[in-house]
């Protein structure tokens, strides 16, 4: 639903079937935002965030967390972590303005 989403806003979106997958592509492909959820195969959102900060050329990657679960300690950990912004899922058909301006302003 969101790669639909965000390819009817006009961005190339690429997906990954798993934390470890994400971050073989990361590496490898110059991005210029992450959308991540929490739960994942093998490596969880937190964990990948943190991996990804640990590095200096992902160190400013803008990555925004879209989560299952609307969970404020999931969402503060997300944040601690380094993610730049967190929505839950139901949130985002009611918040797209939110979302965009997020976007926007990360992008900028």
């Amino acid at each position: 639903i969101e790669k639909k989403m965000f390819e009817m806003m006009g961005f190339h979106v690429d997906t990954a079937m798993g934390g470890g997958d994400a971050l073989e592509k990361i590496v490898l492909n110059n991005y210029e935002l992450l959308i991540t959820d929490l739960e994942m195969p093998d490596i969880d959102g937190v964990a990948l965030i943190l991996r990804l900060r640990q590095k200096l050329e992902f160190e400013a990657l803008p990555i925004i967390v879209i989560a299952t679960r609307d969970v404020e300690d999931e969402r503060q950990r997300a944040l601690d972590a380094g993610a730049n912004a967190y929505f839950a899922k139901h949130q985002l058909k009611h918040n797209e303005a939110g979302l965009l301006d997020t976007l926007s302003a990360l992008l900028a």
